[in-house]
């Protein structure tokens, strides 16, 4: 056996040596995924700016401003959200959600371009087990299909 002593026992107490190279961050989805439930009323865009405002107080790091995809209002929404956070100089950065489907994709760059700030892609799959069930998809065809189109 060559392991030694002190390879295989980690000493808890000892002094660090530098600092971790990056901090735990926040992204706040308060804004996509906390609006999905029925039972949610959606807020006004008014009301979604001052959530802006409060996110940034509370030293939110990243922002899900929704996706765009779902709609004109919903793409609108998210480009008044993004030109308020470069307007005010807020300390977020900000993604959108997006289906790996390019028609989801596309009004998100368009977003990033007008509203003149780096906006995020977060994709998904929509693969649920009752959307696959209802669909007839397995995992692997979904996986499939999404990476031919890229």
């Amino acid at each position: 056996m060559s392991d030694t002593r002190s390879e295989l026992i980690y000493d808890w107490n000892a002094t660090p040596g530098d600092p971790p190279a990056r901090t735990v961050g926040i992204v706040d989805e308060t804004l996509r995924d906390g609006l999905q439930s029925p039972s949610v009323t959606q807020p006004s865009v008014a009301d979604k700016l001052g959530l802006l405002a409060l996110m940034a107080q509370l030293g939110v790091d990243d922002v899900n401003l929704g996706i765009p995809g779902a709609g004109s209002r919903f793409a609108e929404e998210c480009l008044i959200l993004a030109r308020e956070v470069m307007e005010r100089r807020l300390p977020l950065a900000c993604h959108c959600a997006a289906r790996t489907l390019p028609a989801d994709i596309a009004p998100i760059a368009e977003i990033s371009q007008r509203a003149g700030i780096r906006v995020g892609v977060g994709l998904f799959i929509g693969s649920s087990p009752i959307r696959r069930y209802a669909e007839g998809w397995d995992l692997p065809l979904l996986m499939l299909r999404r990476t031919r189109k890229a």
